[in-house]
């Protein structure tokens, strides 16, 4: 009988894993693109925000939420949760932010939200369950079809087939989290052509990037300057970060030895270049990104010492 037991909970896992979305059938991040303030602070200053950056270790409460079926079945395992969690202390500990569990994993028995497909039913689930003062993380089947998202005045989320131990998508998320936007912001959506002129500007639409639920219909949007090779207009292109190339790659892809695109671009002066993988704010396979630049660190060190200084603390 027992083993006849132990075979029916083999089928059952089996089966649970078999209905999730695999990575590849998912698309990079949802996060809709958006300059935040604390970016938008530093194109103003930004000397002051490097000269600012301590050494000290900064510690981050995150709430975890972990999604299951309505018979809470399916649930990410803890052995591969703590997994994820290591490798995401591991991405971050070059900025020196480390992360700890604030409160025991909430765990949620909903198959709607275990296996929801758009960002809205993302925003109900979180405006639901989230915990004020800290940053909450939920963990589901299918979040909106996409390996991640974050919402700035809710959460990330983060899909079971993106949270193996060799996944960046939870450091890519908190990014965002922490005021990063994609290198390759305003191309999100768009897929670039080097047959095709590079454009000196880009229109996106970031209906849920406010820090709020407050939007306009029509959907809001906004303007991007594409970034030039020659780091002429850093400061006020893209992503707003000048030690970070230009990228116009918003998809997956695959890098060489060194971490560059495969792919080559042309900036709208005809200058070529490669995409730079090691960053994890960039959409190259896991296997390439490996790092936050220096002054994306101080942006997101600042984010943590300003607006979200409630999700520091001292850990357990």
């Amino acid at each position: 009988m027992r083993l006849i037991t132990l075979f029916a909970l083999l089928l059952s896992s089996l089966s649970a894993s078999a209905q999730e979305p695999l990575k590849s059938e998912l698309a990079p991040c949802g996060t809709p693109p958006g300059i935040a303030p604390v970016l938008r602070q530093y194109a103003e200053r930004p000397q002051d925000f490097v000269a600012e950056r301590s050494s000290d270790t900064l510690l981050v409460g995150i709430q975890v939420h972990l999604l299951a079926k309505d018979n809470g079945g399916a649930r990410i395992s803890p052995d591969r949760l703590l997994d994820a969690f290591c490798r995401l202390n591991s991405d971050f500990a070059a900025a020196g932010i480390r992360f700890y569990f604030k409160n025991n994993w909430n765990l949620i028995d909903s198959t709607g939200w275990y296996q929801h497909t758009t960002i809205q039913q993302g925003i109900d689930m979180m405006l639901a369950n989230n915990v004020p003062d800290v940053l909450n993380a939920y963990f589901a089947a299918n979040v909106a079809n996409n390996c991640g998202y974050n919402l700035p005045y809710a959460g990330v989320a983060i899909a079971h087939g993106c949270a193996g131990p060799n996944d960046h998508t939870w450091a890519h998320e908190i990014g965002h989290a922490l005021s990063l936007p994609h290198p390759f912001i305003g191309w999100e959506g768009k897929v670039y052509s080097m047959s095709v002129p590079t454009p000196d500007t880009l229109t996106y639409d970031y209906t849920h990037f406010h820090d709020s639920l407050e939007t306009t219909v029509p959907a809001p949007l906004d303007t991007a300057l594409v970034e030039y090779l020659d780091g002429s207009n850093c400061i006020i292109a893209a992503d707003l970060i000048c030690d970070t190339k230009p990228d116009y790659l918003s998809y997956r892809w695959d890098c060489d030895a060194q971490g560059n695109s495969l792919v080559q671009q042309k900036d709208p002066s005809g200058a070529t270049f490669y995409s730079d993988g090691t960053l994890f704010m960039s959409y190259s396979n896991d296997v390439c990104s490996n790092r936050f630049s220096d002054e994306q660190i101080a942006i997101m060190r600042t984010t943590l010492q300003t607006e979200k200084a409630a999700w520091l603390g001292i850990g357990p």
